[in-house]
């Protein structure tokens, strides 16, 4: 079932929130700080398509 551009990035950041929060508090740090660096990667990655999913499906972007 589609959502809105809102809803799929509001699941991307409770699924990297999730994976960070889980690493801190189940792992050592040495295995945590990793996580974190990629969800960070991540969140910087999808900044374009996060706009284009903003700007509705008939911006043209």
């Amino acid at each position: 079932m589609p959502i809105p551009g809102w809803g799929t990035i509001g699941l991307v950041l409770m699924e990297l929130s999730a994976a960070v929060a889980g690493a801190w508090l189940l792992w050592p740090a040495w295995a945590a700080v990793p996580v974190t660096l990629l969800a960070l990667a991540c969140v910087a990655t999808e900044q374009p398509r996060w706009h284009r999913l903003l700007a509705g499906p008939n911006s043209g972007a």
